[in-house]
């Protein structure tokens, strides 16, 4: 990208950030109920581990090696993706196939390499996904399919007890996983539902297994929760309650509630989660998250042109659902059409960097990104009253 481009994107991000800071308020100023709704639109919720210096940049954490905990979360919205999917299986309901394809397509490359630092057997958890999709699209033997679900639970189970080591199925470690579910199931029902209607049901399906997921690892700890603080348990379990409520099953219900219903559920089960645990809920801004989409893709291409193509497609693959996803929902009240192109353009450079393109193409693609991303942040400049002119 020419160097003119990288001027006038550092220059607005400083000019924004400089605005940013001289209308906020004091971090020792209590929020108001309002306020915390309007942060709930506003930001997106990370996790770091208490005692963790926290005066960095966010989005420097951001784009850090994923902690035990994140890689977690992912491989937990992995059975979410399939538990959607068995119970569309089971309903004889074809957009099981496509649930079947996400846990590989959509989340693998984002944590292959912590994987297999972890000492995972990345073939062998491979191998107990890969057949899913294809089995759940064409086989009549009931048995082999769900015997084929079960060795892909058993295979995303086994890696996360891996990963997590000592930490596995303590009630600290179990709860930050959940919030980060909880993280996903808001994000992925603000996608599903614009202006009080349903439109699209594939997102309203992730954001119900990444619930079912967390509902039942809360039950592993609710016993815990509720000796530590009974009024603070009762707080998450209201939350959970809320949220079953309006993802009811599978199927979307015939009314849908607002997508600011769900996530205000979600922050006020994450916020009581990190208030009984311990963990700290780092927010970054708007404008951290596309700093860090930007340095995501300078980086995968960085690593295409030096050879290591699983590295570029894994970060590629975060800069999408690592930053532009935690954006969509803003993104899909005032511009919806933007936030397709720009998914189909994330899907291509992965695409791309797996067909082996040239790396001139994937420049090209990349100055394309850049121009969309430009206009995203104007419309969330506007979203957040940030006279960008």
């Amino acid at each position: 990208m020419a160097l003119k481009k990288h001027l006038a994107l550092l220059t607005f991000i400083m000019l924004l950030m400089a605005l940013t800071a001289c209308g906020g308020q004091s971090q020792e100023q209590p929020p108001t109920e309002a306020e915390q709704a309007q942060t709930t639109e506003e930001t997106s919720a990370t996790h770091t581990e208490e005692g963790e210096a926290h005066e960095e940049h966010e989005h420097e954490e951001l784009s850090e090696a994923k902690t035990p905990a994140e890689t977690v979360v992912r491989l937990m919205q992995m059975k979410g993706h399939l538990t959607s999917s068995r119970e569309l299986w089971e309903m004889n309901d074809p957009m099981a196939a496509a649930h079947a394809a996400h846990p590989k397509s959509e989340l693998y490359h984002v944590v292959a390499s912590a994987l297999a630092e972890a000492g995972v057997d990345t073939d062998a958890f491979l191998a107990a996904l890969d057949p899913l999709p294809q089995l759940v699209a064409e086989s009549d033997d009931r048995e082999a399919v769900a015997a084929a679900y079960d060795r892909a639970f058993a295979a995303i189970d086994d890696a996360a007890r891996t990963v997590a080591g000592d930490a596995w199925n303590t009630p600290d470690f179990t709860a930050e996983v959940i919030a980060g579910l909880l993280e996903g199931v808001a994000e992925e029902y603000a996608e599903s539902v614009q202006n009080g209607e349903l439109t699209n049901t594939e997102e309203y399906q992730d954001a119900y297994g990444f619930l079912q997921v967390a509902r039942r690892l809360y039950e592993t700890i609710a016993a815990d929760a509720q000796a530590r603080n009974a009024e603070e348990a009762e707080e998450i379990a209201h939350a959970l309650d809320e949220l079953a409520e309006w993802l009811p099953a599978v199927q979307p219900p015939a009314a849908v509630v607002e997508g600011v219903m769900v996530a205000n559920a979600s922050k006020e089960a994450i916020a009581e989660l990190s208030e009984l645990y311990g963990f700290q809920v780092v927010e970054a801004s708007d404008t951290e998250l596309l700093v860090f989409i930007h340095d995501q893709i300078e980086a995968a291409i960085a690593a295409y042109e030096a050879g290591d193509s699983d590295r570029a497609y894994e970060l590629a693959a975060s800069a999408y659902l690592d930053g532009f996803e935690h954006l969509e929902g803003k993104l899909l009240q005032k511009d919806p059409e933007l936030v397709e192109t720009v998914e189909v353009q994330f899907k291509d450079l992965r695409d791309k960097i797996q067909a082996g393109a040239p790396v001139s193409e994937l420049e090209a693609l990349e100055d394309a990104i850049e121009e969309n991303l430009a206009r995203v942040r104007a419309v969330l400049a506007e979203e957040n009253g940030v006279d960008t002119n």
